[in-house]
């Protein structure tokens, strides 16, 4: 039994992974190419963490995290504001809320 809920886990992840990631990656690295001049990378964070995603960074600087939920609607959290509007816009879905954080800097 525990088997069939790990792997129903696991599938709810990637088919969430799914919905996003290919819009994600065409959005951040255009900008990044465009805009920046840098390269993105990427870092997954797999199950059985207990918040699971991806994270893209530009030169170090995280630009958008995805942090899938089980029980509520995935979140794509955007902390360049450059990229909040194309995202938006690209994510009009009851499944996937998109929200910008803001970065805490101590002036």
């Amino acid at each position: 039994m525990l088997f069939r809920m790990v792997d129903a886990r696991e599938w709810r992840f990637q088919r969430a992974v799914a919905r996003v990631e290919a819009a994600v990656e065409e959005i951040v690295a255009d900008f990044a190419t465009s805009y920046v001049g840098r390269a993105v990378q990427r870092r997954d964070v797999l199950p059985p963490r207990p918040r699971p995603g991806i994270a893209w960074s530009i030169d170090g600087d995280l630009v958008v995290e995805f942090v899938h939920r089980d029980a509520r609607p995935d979140q794509l959290l955007v902390h360049d504001v450059a990229l909040l509007d194309t995202l938006k816009r690209r994510f009009r879905t009851r499944h996937v809320e998109v929200a910008h954080v803001a970065a805490n800097r101590v002036p």
